[in-house]
């Protein structure tokens, strides 16, 4: 939910998201009751990261400073929920831009 926050410390993504599906894998093991639940939050926790996020982006007005950040970070990552929140700011790609 707070990548840049946890950038800012060193901490990778894939690592907290590592942490998350791994703490409900335990749970979906080793709880008494509805592991099944903790399967599923297990198997789409990703998924999951990614809605909360997209949520919480929507309910935020960014400077321009910050779309630009959001560009640049895309640049880097071509992450698809970056993507996503930029074409919701009514940046649009080619598929040229989405290809590099």
């Amino acid at each position: 939910m707070f990548p840049q926050r946890f950038t800012r410390h060193g901490i990778l993504q894939d690592y907290v998201v590592g942490m998350g599906g791994s703490a409900y894998d335990y749970l979906a093991d080793n709880a008494r009751t509805n592991r099944h639940i903790f399967a599923e939050l297990a198997n789409t926790f990703t998924r999951m990261l990614e809605m909360v996020a997209n949520a919480c982006s929507r309910t935020q007005r960014l400077t321009t400073e910050q779309v630009l950040v959001l560009y640049q970070r895309w640049l880097h990552t071509r992450d698809p929920v970056i993507e996503n929140q930029l074409c919701a700011l009514g940046i649009e790609f080619t598929e040229t831009e989405r290809m590099q």
